[in-house]
C-alpha cells in the first residue's frame, strides 16, 4: 500500500462515519391526532400545533413569525386534521368541502397504507390559477376520518412532488401509541 493511500484511508473512513451520523440524525418528523399517527415527508418539519390541527412544512419557520403566517416562494405546508365535531362522518365532511369550494376538481384514488391496507382517498384540488393553491385529501384510517390539506404556490416547480408527498404521508399512517 502506498504512503499516500495509507494517509488518505483514515480521512475517508472518518468522512463516511461522520456522514452516516449526520444522515441518521435527519429523522422524519411524526405527527399524531386522535388515534392516528403519520410520518412527515423527508425534510419536512412541524411548523405549528394546535387543538384543531398540526401543520408541517418543507421549511423551518423563524421563531419571530406570527402564528397565522405561512409560506413564501418555494415553501409548501400540509395541515393535518381529524373529523371536526361539526360533522357526523367522513362523507358529510367531504360534502361540506365540495360546497365550500365548488370550483375544486374532485378525484378519488386508493393508496396502500402500511398498516390498514387499501385506503380510499378523496381529493379536492383548486383550479390552476395564479397565487396560492390547495390539494385537500380526505381519508379514513381505521375508524378515524382525517384530512391532509396541502397549500403551495401556483408557480412552484415542485408542486407535483408535494402532491405525491401528501399521498405518501397517508401511506405511512398507523395507530398512535
Amino acid at each position: 500500500m502506498s504512503m499516500t493511500l495509507r494517509m488518505l484511508l483514515p480521512l475517508v473512513f472518518t468522512f463516511v462515519v461522520v456522514s452516516s451520523m449526520i444522515s441518521a440524525q435527519v429523522a422524519t418528523c411524526t405527527v399524531s391526532r386522535d388515534r392516528i399517527q403519520l410520518s412527515c415527508p423527508n425534510g419536512w418539519t412541524v411548523l405549528t400545533e394546535s387543538e384543531n390541527e398540526t401543520t408541517i412544512g418543507n421549511y423551518t419557520r423563524p421563531p419571530d413569525t406570527p402564528k397565522n403566517v405561512f409560506g413564501g416562494p418555494g415553501k409548501a405546508w400540509i395541515s393535518f386534521r381529524t373529523l371536526p365535531r361539526l360533522y357526523r362522518n367522513l362523507d358529510e365532511w367531504i360534502f361540506a368541502g365540495t360546497k365550500n369550494a365548488p370550483e375544486a376538481v374532485r378525484t378519488s384514488s386508493t393508496v396502500r397504507n402500511n398498516t390498514f391496507g387499501e385506503v380510499k382517498v378523496t381529493c379536492l384540488e383548486s383550479p390552476q390559477k395564479p397565487g396560492t393553491l390547495y390539494y385537500s385529501c380526505y381519508f379514513k384510517l381505521g375508524k378515524t376520518a382525517a384530512l391532509l390539506e396541502l397549500t403551495y404556490g401556483a408557480d412552484d416547480p415542485r408542486k407535483a412532488e408535494y402532491r405525491s408527498a401528501t399521498l405518501r404521508t397517508i401511506e405511512t399512517g398507523a395507530v398512535a401509541k
